[in-house]
């Protein structure tokens, strides 16, 4: 599949979710350019020091997040007002120092704050106020923000206790959150990209020119 996306669109950088170094290794070599690693570097010990050794020029995106899928729903401890704050000071001590240790440049790390990531609906939007702390505390690095369609945006919009709004329908919040998040944010990751992209446009043009 890789393969095939890259020679149908060429110029345009392909990214893959992956925690395994294995898999970040064929997938660089199909013809990825990005590798987004929700457990920034955690999981497999080997990921970073096999991007560093055999793809020097290959982009790195570290996420914030603690535990593991199964348990990092209780790991979600923080100083009261500190969210955005240790989640950063965390991710460079774990991942990022780490990284350039190994030798990854900066210009090839890219941050994730890592929303819905060990963190509670609250903590969510904490940290998502506190943004531009993250992103200072997170050596300046470029941030990459992902709310699109997640739990805490479904529980905002929820009027009603019994009913839960369901992910498709939460596109528009996502737009807002989007924007929220500018200037702080260079890159975001959404579901529905037609519907979104106006708005980012257009809160673009307010908060940087």
């Amino acid at each position: 599949i890789i393969e095939a996306l890259r020679t149908k669109i060429p110029s345009i950088p392909l990214s893959i979710d992956t925690r395994r170094a294995q898999v970040a290794k064929e997938a660089a070599n199909a013809g990825v350019s990005i590798i987004n690693d929700v457990s920034g570097g955690r999981f497999d010990p080997n990921l970073l020091s096999m991007l560093a050794q055999d793809f020097p020029a290959l982009i790195y995106i570290a996420t914030h997040s603690r535990g593991d899928p199964t348990n990092m729903n209780q790991l979600t401890h923080y100083e009261h007002d500190k969210v955005a704050l240790t989640a950063a000071q965390e991710l460079v001590d774990t991942t990022l120092q780490p990284a350039m240790n190994f030798g990854i440049a900066p210009w090839r790390l890219i941050t994730d704050p890592g929303l819905g990531f060990a963190k509670n609906i609250q903590q969510n939007f904490e940290l998502m106020r506190n943004i531009s702390t993250f992103k200072h505390h997170a050596l300046n690095l470029p941030l990459l923000v992902g709310p699109s369609r997640k739990s805490f945006i479904g529980h905002a919009l929820q009027q009603d206790s019994r009913q839960t709004v369901p992910p498709h329908l939460r596109d528009w919040a996502t737009a807002g959150a989007c924007c929220a998040l500018i200037p702080s944010a260079d890159i975001v990751r959404v579901h529905n990209v037609r519907g979104v992209k106006d708005a980012l446009l257009l809160a673009d043009a307010i908060s940087r020119r």
